[in-house]
């Protein structure tokens, strides 16, 4: 017997701007839904995303990982172990199902299960470049690896500007314009939009979260002593740049 999900369709209307929410399933756990203008789409919020669990493992990726030890312990090293073409699209269609799934969690602000996902896909990424037999298999995911860098270290940033920590969160921001600045280059038009996007969407965020971030004492006193010279009051200004002196000697004190 079939059943009609239009009592839920109606209780819960398509709004793109709010067409993501989590909820409590039967079974206790914690499932990710997102509303589509004619239905719901709902994902597993830990494990693996469509809640299978490939010959008793949590992903594919993990038995694949399986299969690779195995190798190392009857051959001494993973030397000679290969992903041939199907492998290596099983393994793509199932880091799909995470994108799909870190995508939503990015926009619901869920950014320890958004930095879960993408660092888990990056594994696949170095599991198949590591062992793709065909070149091939490895340029159809290594030229993505300039966005995953991007939302994994933006989803850090965010964070901890959550938390309050504006200098984690650049730190973090700083990190993943190294890692994109430092790939291998990947001879394809994707890589090379997805590199030059990737990188300045993190420098606009940079600057955003720079614009944001509180000012300092010094910084604040720094500011102060600007305008009171714009305003030719000299004596404040002065004022100013003692207490300026002395709290800079204090922080050297401070300092380990």
């Amino acid at each position: 017997m079939t059943e009609d999900i239009g009592r839920i369709l109606a209780n819960w209307p398509y709004e793109p701007e709010k067409n993501v929410r989590v909820i409590r399933g039967m079974d206790g756990k914690e499932k990710v839904q997102v509303r589509l203008p004619a239905g719901i789409e709902q994902y597993e919020a830990d494990g693996r995303p469509d809640g299978k669990r490939p010959n008793g493992c949590e992903s594919l990726l993990d038995d694949y990982y399986g299969r690779m030890r195995a190798w190392c312990e009857s051959h001494g090293s993973d030397e000679g172990f290969q992903l041939d073409s199907s492998d290596c699209a099983r393994l793509g269609d199932e880091g799909i199902l995470y994108y799909y799934r870190y995508v939503l969690l990015f926009q619901l602000g869920d950014y320890d299960r958004t930095v879960r996902d993408v660092e888990r896909n990056r594994r696949m990424f170095d599991f198949v470049k590591e062992h793709a037999a065909d070149p091939v298999d490895l340029t159809a995911l290594e030229q993505y690896r300039p966005y995953l860098i991007r939302m994994s270290r933006v989803s850090s940033a965010f964070k901890w500007v959550g938390e309050g920590d504006f200098d984690r969160a650049l730190g973090f921001l700083e990190m993943g314009l190294r890692e994109i600045d430092a790939l291998e280059e990947v001879d394809t038009d994707v890589f090379r939009f997805e590199k030059k996007r990737s990188l300045n969407h993190l420098r606009e965020v940079r600057a955003d979260i720079i614009k944001r971030r509180p000012l300092s004492p010094v910084e604040e006193l720094r500011k102060e002593i600007g305008q009171a010279v714009a305003e030719e009051n000299y004596e404040r200004a002065a004022e100013l740049r003692d207490r300026l002196h002395e709290l800079e000697r204090q922080e050297e004190l401070d300092a380990p």
